[in-house]
């Protein structure tokens, strides 16, 4: 997800959810965060005193991704046709 790979888990997770007897809306419901997700922009030649910022960036960032994909995984998992 943080390398531009996006599409390809959206794809299995609409996939999964299908194979769960769920129908669009619900998909569409439950991809929406990960659908909606951009990640911050890259920061090139960041000066020192910028440091803290771009580390601060980093770890809001992390946790969006790492919050969207446990949800999507509990789901998933959850789902009584696995």
């Amino acid at each position: 997800m943080k390398r531009g790979r996006k599409e390809e888990l959206i794809a299995y997770a609409a996939y999964a959810l299908a194979n769960c007897d769920m129908d669009f809306m619900e998909i569409n419901k439950a991809l929406r965060g990960l659908m909606d997700y951009e990640p911050p922009p890259q920061y090139v030649g960041i000066w020192p005193w910028e440091r803290r910022s771009v580390e601060e960036t980093a770890t809001k960032d992390a946790e969006v991704r790492k919050q969207l994909i446990a949800e999507l995984m509990k789901l998933i998992t959850s789902c009584k046709a696995t």
